[in-house]
């Protein structure tokens, strides 16, 4: 589990902070006579995957959900979540992935802020003390529903309150 360089972040924080839940359809195998099976065609067995590795999520799994402290903050298909994602958390997340595509040295964006301890919620929005976007007045009072944004495409986020 990772969110940018091991130098601006702590050890607790790179082991909770990036975490993403998968459904998938199917059981992983082991390659076979040269061929990868494909898991995700293969059977219609679920699987709830913790990972770090987004591009392992990507490859094995047709549904993804995002957890910040506990709780899912942006669910939908691998798609949407790796193409449109909702959440403040989820694109920062995907904002401190390293890509090949960057210039050489180039430092990875971070999340500020520390994660609250468990025990010890923040008021309203979890992530609210961290969030670029975060509304005063309201995002630090009131805890988000989810609800959908697009067909398949949930998020507990209070922009998009209508």
């Amino acid at each position: 589990m990772m969110t940018g360089t091991a130098d601006t972040r702590s050890q607790g924080e790179m082991a909770s902070a990036w975490m993403f839940c998968a459904c998938c359809r199917s059981t992983p195998q082991l390659m076979a006579g040269g061929r990868r099976p494909s898991p995700r065609k293969d059977s219609e067995v679920s699987l709830m995957i913790m990972a770090g590795m987004a591009r392992v999520v990507a490859e094995m799994c047709d549904e993804v959900a995002v957890m910040y402290l506990g709780r899912v903050v942006e669910l939908g298909s691998v798609d949407a979540i790796f193409h449109a994602p909702r959440h403040p958390y989820t694109r920062a997340l995907l904002q401190s992935m390293p890509s090949i595509h960057a210039a050489v040295r180039t430092k990875l964006p971070t999340i500020e802020g520390s994660i609250p301890h468990p025990y010890n919620r923040p008021a309203g929005c979890p992530f609210h003390p961290r969030c670029p976007e975060a509304m005063p007045g309201r995002c630090d009072r009131v805890e988000p529903a989810t609800r959908d944004v697009a067909p398949g495409h949930a998020v507990a986020c209070l922009l998009y309150d209508d």
